[in-house]
């Protein structure tokens, strides 16, 4: 209900994106083929019980690590698809086979895009704890999962319901290293404390790569699975996600505007998830544009010209909210959601 709320509100006076770009990127995700799983046990899903073994992280408060640890069933599929193996662990109380369908089609999909050879662990618990927004930038009010890297294998962990299919999507394609590890640059750092009046210390050029194709493939997968299923619906989809993107921004840099030079990313990402990311959208056909220039549009092979395309592209726009309005207190990133698959 409250994401109907929040989506018809947002589309009211929308400005549609005009970009011949995404309409290209809609027509090659939409030819793509999936790879559906191929299951490793005779038992397609097993049933045990056990704790959420998410370990303690900056990533995770630890309010919400402590609600993990309560005792679950699990649910658990191993599968393959490529030259990934994946396990999908699903923490809950009772056997919900719409929701689990949902999960495994949305890994199907994500990782059928790509030929990599991982082995992937993925755990996943809905814990109703929205993000709120108060100005306080930690890990509670904005983070809801993270990825680990060990030597021959990657756990995912997704630990929060709202956001959880566009969330999952963000840490597959960390997990398959679609930006590479690129992590701080001087040079960026000092553009954005320039640019947003702030004094971070690092940026992680990772993050704004993966968070803005993260909220790209979910409203494609979004789109793919509404009744609806057409290039104009995923295009009022990113533009619907672009638009909330310019709210959120315009709260944090009023913040900022009244608490200047401070370290916004002291905490978590602010910059890179909310800032950052709300500039890309602005400038989504450039930047569609400049990635169909590359032989692979999704990798991101060379960073010094995504640094070059950002530093050359400082302009975004802020949405000014009421101090009644409906978005005053979220702080959710994205608020297009995957809904049931039709039967």
């Amino acid at each position: 209900m409250e994401q109907k709320i929040y989506i018809d509100s947002l589309s009211k006076n929308l400005n549609i994106i005009n970009s011949t770009y995404l309409k290209k990127l809609y027509d090659i995700l939409e030819n793509h083929k999936i790879v559906f799983p191929k299951y490793l046990n005779d038992e397609i899903l097993t049933k045990t019980t056990g704790i959420y073994p998410i370990p303690k992280s900056k990533y995770i408060d630890e309010y919400l690590f402590n609600k993990t640890k309560s005792k679950s069933v699990i649910y658990t599929y191993i599968f393959k698809i490529n030259n990934i193996n994946c396990s999908f662990k699903y923490y809950f109380k009772q056997k919900q086979s719409a929701l689990l369908d949902k999960y495994i089609m949305v890994i199907s999909y994500i990782l059928s895009l790509f030929s990599v050879k991982n082995v992937i662990n993925i755990h996943l618990i809905e814990l109703e704890d929205k993000k709120f927004f108060n100005n306080k930038y930690t890990a509670l009010h904005v983070n809801s999962g993270f990825t680990l890297y060990y030597n021959s294998k990657i756990d995912i962990f997704v630990y929060r319901k709202e956001e959880s299919v566009k969330v999952l999507i963000h840490e597959l394609l960390h997990s398959i290293h679609l930006s590479g590890t690129y992590k701080n640059n001087k040079k960026l750092v000092n553009y954005y404390n320039n640019l947003y009046n702030v004094n971070i210390k690092t940026i992680n050029i990772d993050e704004i790569y993966i968070e803005l194709w993260a909220r790209l493939l979910n409203c494609f997968i979004c789109s793919k699975y509404s009744e609806n299923h057409n290039y104009n619906t995923f295009n009022k989809y990113v533009s619907i996600e672009k638009k909330i993107s310019e709210i959120q921004s315009y709260k944090i840099c009023n913040y900022i505007n009244n608490n200047k030079n401070i370290d916004i990313n002291k905490y978590t990402h602010i910059v890179e998830y909310y800032l950052a990311v709300n500039q890309l959208l602005y400038n989504i056909n450039e930047f569609l544009k400049y990635r169909f220039s590359k032989k692979k549009i999704f990798y991101l092979k060379d960073i010094q010209s995504f640094i070059n395309f950002i530093i050359s592209h400082p302009d975004y726009k802020l949405h000014k909210i009421r101090k009644n309005s409906i978005f005053n207190n979220t702080f959710r990133m994205s608020v297009i959601e995957f809904n049931l698959p039709r039967r």
